[in-house]
């Protein structure tokens, strides 16, 4: 892309006011904020223990350890360790509203629900039975829902936001390791296997279904690690190959893939819909609309990214 119309999308893609980076750094054990548009660490603070997963409101960054099965939030400006808290074992996700925090925990197929303001535990419910091999369960919020996978079963799992009331389960289809999963506007999006599912999230019928595997590479695996939706598309990320598929978020037609040169870590969604990927071996993360990534070089080894959108 010639330089001049990089710069012209770069303006379309990022507003005018400075915008920010959260980095975790697992590598260097840091935790890092810097400049979109002029990429420097602006702050940078130790970590300890293994951060496993990331979220944002604008008052707080929330970090899941998972080797020391806690919480820590921290400013979002100066990066000062605001809160720790001690959570049930093998925390692997977190979502959030206005009110409450909930936490999934693998192995141990565990949900608990904080409160938001003072990070107090509401309640931990158990989901199903304790398990070694699950190790990546899925979680989402959608409005007044919770969903769970439970990949070991095939199972998509849904309760009440407040009460934590279980709700009817669905079983898509035989077991795996990995079921990762979306949902926006009272609709959801599971990739079990090899298959993309788009559900009805309040009567839970199946309202289409496409393969991921490429068709030019029939034989190829396909691996799907995260999902994400925004107002038009559905994006399946696949680390294996480094690339990220994309759906039409109605029809599950197929955009082009968006493949990468480079190794792609997790990913995560801004609160404008863009997903922002990271590239440890490069130091190197991307911001994606659509089809077309804006790449910023920050440098160390980048392993989960926030972007802080005003």
């Amino acid at each position: 892309m010639k330089p001049w119309l990089l710069l012209a999308y770069l303006c379309y893609l990022l507003p005018a006011q400075a915008v920010d980076l959260i980095v975790v750094d697992q590598r260097n054990a840091q935790l890092r904020r810097i400049d979109t548009q002029n990429p420097q660490t602006r702050r940078t603070t130790e970590l300890s223990g293994n951060p496993v997963a990331l979220w944002q409101d604008r008052e707080q960054v929330y970090v899941l350890d998972g080797e020391n099965h806690s919480l820590i939030t921290y400013d979002p400006s100066t990066l000062q360790k605001k809160q720790s808290i001690t959570l049930a074992l093998n925390p692997v996700a977190i979502v959030g509203d206005l009110q409450f925090l909930w936490i999934l925990h693998g192995q141990s197929l565990k949900l608990s629900q904080l409160n938001r303001a003072d990070l107090t535990v509401v309640r931990t419910i158990a989901l199903g039975k304790a398990n070694p091999f699950l190790l990546a369960p899925a979680l989402a919020l959608d409005g007044n829902t919770l969903w769970v996978t439970n990949p070991l079963l095939g199972q998509l799992l849904r309760f009440e936001r407040q009460t934590l009331k279980p709700l009817p389960t669905l079983t898509l289809g035989k077991g795996t390791y990995l079921m990762p999963m979306a949902a926006r506007d009272g609709q959801v999006y599971v990739a079990l296997g090899e298959i993309l599912y788009h559900i009805d999230g309040s009567t839970g019928q199946i309202l289409g279904q496409t393969s991921l595997r490429e068709k030019d590479f029939s034989e190829r695996l396909v691996t799907i690690s995260q999902l994400f939706v925004n107002e038009n598309r559905v994006f399946a990320i696949e680390p294996t190959s480094s690339q990220v598929f994309s759906f039409d978020r109605q029809t599950l037609v197929p955009f082009p893939p968006v493949k990468f040169s480079q190794t792609i870590s997790q990913a995560s969604q801004d609160a404008t819909g863009h997903l922002v990927l990271a590239a440890p071996e490069r130091g190197e993360v991307m911001i994606l609309a659509n089809q077309t990534p804006v790449t910023f070089r920050v440098g160390g080894s980048p392993s989960f990214v926030l972007h802080l959108v005003p």
